[in-house]
């Protein structure tokens, strides 16, 4: 049987610290080991999204 985690892109070991990542959207991808400490994760406003359209 197949591992279904096999299909996913993954990020091992990356340095995501201070990163500012607002409004970002992953989907089935896996982080291992990764440091996301301090960083900005947090979405960005609804009138900030509408006025300059959808997150990458």
């Amino acid at each position: 049987m197949a591992d279904p985690a096999a299909d996913q892109p993954e990020e091992i070991g990356q340095d995501y610290q201070d990163a500012v990542l607002p409004g970002a959207q992953w989907e089935q991808r896996r982080f291992v080991r990764c440091d996301f400490t301090d960083a900005d994760l947090r979405r960005r406003p609804r009138a900030h999204r509408a006025l300059t359209g959808p997150g990458p």
